[in-house]
């Protein structure tokens, strides 16, 4: 796996110690149904994909207030990817040759799954969603900060270009361009990109959905 810092390393780290040739992930302060590697393995072997997740419903102190469905099929998940992650990173199920082949996570400050979902796509590996609430998503009231959220979003926007371009990003002109993010982009105007692109993740969906 390739050297790195931060989250990245701690994820490359956790890598190095699994032998098996499946890898499952999830957050420290999720809940995974006991089924949930079951159904996820068994919808891989059938489907034939490579990295799989599931439904799942976001909860926090006061208990669950949404449930968030998944697209099955990996043709419907490209039609997400352009926008957002269309496989959820705790829900993750693995052939661990996606994190051989791409060597594992690279060094993002943000957005190190959707770096690697995108590459795993590039390289030809097939992504899907069993489509059952298999997880509970926990999210954390403080929120990530203004900071993070703008580096998070440039991100995410740096690597979409790349990815419709079917072109995996060169890290380091990534570090030189991540020198110029700033505090200074508006808020309101990451709150309106944001929702732009909430919207039209839900019109692909509905539109899938509805056929």
């Amino acid at each position: 796996m390739m050297k790195t810092s931060g989250l990245s390393n701690s994820l490359n780290k956790g890598l190095n110690y699994c032998t098996g040739k499946y890898i499952a992930r999830m957050d420290a302060d999720d809940i995974s149904f006991p089924e949930r590697i079951e159904k996820e393995y068994k919808f891989m072997q059938s489907s034939k994909y490579d990295l799989v997740g599931c439904a799942y419903s976001k909860f926090d102190e006061n208990g669950i207030f949404e449930k968030v469905g998944a697209l099955k099929k990996h043709e419907h998940c490209l039609q997400i990817i352009e926008y957002g992650l269309p496989v959820l990173h705790p829900t993750w199920l693995v052939k661990r040759e996606v994190y051989e082949k791409i060597e594992g996570y690279r060094d993002f400050r943000a957005a190190n799954d959707y770096d690697f979902l995108t590459r795993a796509v590039i390289n030809g590996y097939k992504i899907g969603n069993v489509n059952e609430n298999l997880l509970l998503y926990r999210i954390n009231p403080i929120g990530i900060s203004s900071t993070k959220s703008i580096l998070q979003h440039e991100t995410k926007k740096w690597l979409a270009e790349n990815y419709k371009k079917n072109r995996i990003g060169d890290f380091e002109e990534f570090k030189v361009i991540q020198r110029e993010f700033t505090v200074k982009s508006k808020e309101s105007k990451l709150y309106i990109f944001k929702e732009k692109v909430h919207l039209k993740i839900l019109f692909i969906i509905e539109k899938i959905t509805m056929k």
